[in-house]
């Protein structure tokens, strides 16, 4: 076996990670019973404020985007609404600025989750009623730059966020307190459509209502699919003003995307990578960069998804854990990408169709977000796999066979290595 001390592993996405203060020590939690008019006066700045609504099981998130936006850009004029007890004592404790609304008692999640996308009509209309500008966002949002001098710049009665799909996202809206925009606020709650949340509401809505409505340039304030997919700000040459981490599924794989573009800042990324690093005996990866130049981008997918298998398989048999590759996705300007774009998250937490489950992975950006190197990795007992060419069988149990090979070879050696698997 061909065993070279060198090799060279690219940097993940450009970083872009937000420059908040060390120490998370502001108060801004508001006395219970406080009415939601008076903590208006208290933080309206320019006769705006910005809202957010939240829940427990989101509570990272949450935090993410205060530590990430509202800190970041030294925002005053925000408030969180909390679904449930648990999320309002949580950042209370935080000393982050937060109302409770009324608790949820029932079981159905989904329900849940459509009445929660509900209570933003009526905290927003509240808001218009009472005489204020509101920004609703979203939590999985960061902003790379305030984005209320825009917003305030516009004279229209709604400003959307395009979905980047034909319609506008219900996660980020810049509504004044018009006639219009009220009027628009009581006729989404007055849908009829009470199973569904409340962008398509809001869409359904859109369509005929008098008015005069916006949408933001997608370049400069992209959805989740202009952002990662099509990097539609690469194309223009325009810096963009936030990113929306949506069109993914689920918590984790949300998650995973912001890590991996150094914007996680709920548990102190730097720590996290850190404990990573330390509490780990040693890491297996590898690199697709070989075979990048495959016809087609679904047999490209293919490919790179098999190979992933056994990766993940050996990292398995040596009782390690993966550090993700990045993935050829082939866009001008920036061929790779992250793991999300072509599997679902929740694929590798389920075991990735092994049966028995127990991989272990992290995401590429914990190299370069730990402070490690490849060969500080080798040196910690680190082994790269470079695959000579896709890896692909049906057979599970034959590809175990075959790997075992390899991994009886590193578990003979005394140092680290790079091992080539043809």
């Amino acid at each position: 076996m061909n065993l070279p001390r060198q090799a060279r592993l690219h940097s993940s996405f450009p970083p872009l990670t937000p420059t908040v203060p060390q120490h998370f020590s502001f108060n801004d939690s508001v006395p219970e019973g406080t009415s939601l008019e008076t903590v208006y006066k208290q933080i309206a700045v320019d006769n705006t404020v910005v809202i957010s609504l939240t829940s427990y099981p989101y509570r990272s998130m949450a935090l993410n985007f205060y530590r990430g936006s509202i800190l970041r850009h030294n925002i005053t004029n925000y408030l969180f609404f909390a679904s449930d007890k648990a999320m309002y004592d949580h950042f209370r404790e935080l000393g982050i600025r937060v109302l409770l609304l009324p608790e949820w008692k029932g079981t159905d999640t989904d329900l849940h989750f459509n009445l929660i996308c509900k209570r933003r009509f009526s905290m927003v209309k509240k808001t218009l009623e009472l005489g204020y500008n509101v920004l609703l966002t979203d939590s999985d949002i960061i902003y790379f730059h305030n984005p209320l001098p825009h917003l305030l710049s516009e004279t229209h009665d709604i400003v959307f966020q395009d979905n980047g799909n034909g319609e506008v996202n219900g996660g980020f809206i810049f509504y004044r307190p018009t006639e219009h925009a009220k009027a628009f606020m009581q006729r989404c709650i007055a849908s009829e459509a009470q199973d569904s949340d409340d962008q398509p509401i809001i869409n359904a809505v859109l369509h005929g209502s008098p008015g005069d409505f916006a949408r933001l340039p997608r370049d400069r304030w992209p959805a989740g699919g202009d952002y990662y997919s099509r990097r539609l700000y690469l194309a223009s040459g325009t810096p963009p003003i936030l990113v929306h981490n949506n069109w993914v599924l689920g918590l984790p794989a949300k998650v995973q995307r912001f890590r991996e573009e150094q914007l996680w800042l709920a548990d102190r990324e730097e720590e996290f990578y850190a404990a990573q690093a330390a509490e780990n005996e040693g890491y297996v990866y590898y690199s697709t960069e070989r075979y990048t130049q495959a016809t087609g981008e679904r047999a490209q997918t293919t490919q790179e998804l098999e190979t992933l298998r056994q990766g993940l398989r050996i990292s398995a048999l040596l009782n390690r854990t993966l550090i993700l590759p990045k993935f050829w996705c082939n866009r001008p300007g920036h061929p790779y990408c992250w793991a999300g774009n072509v599997l679902h998250i929740a694929m590798l937490e389920t075991g990735f169709f092994h049966p028995a489950g127990g991989f272990r992975f992290e995401p590429h950006a914990l190299i370069f977000n730990a402070g490690l190197s490849e060969r500080g990795l080798l040196d910690t007992g680190g082994v790269r796999f470079e695959f000579d060419a896709p890896r692909g069988t049906a057979d599970d149990a034959r590809a175990d066979e075959e790997n075992r090979e390899y991994v009886n070879y590193v578990d003979r050696q005394a140092v680290s290595q790079t091992v080539h698997i043809p």
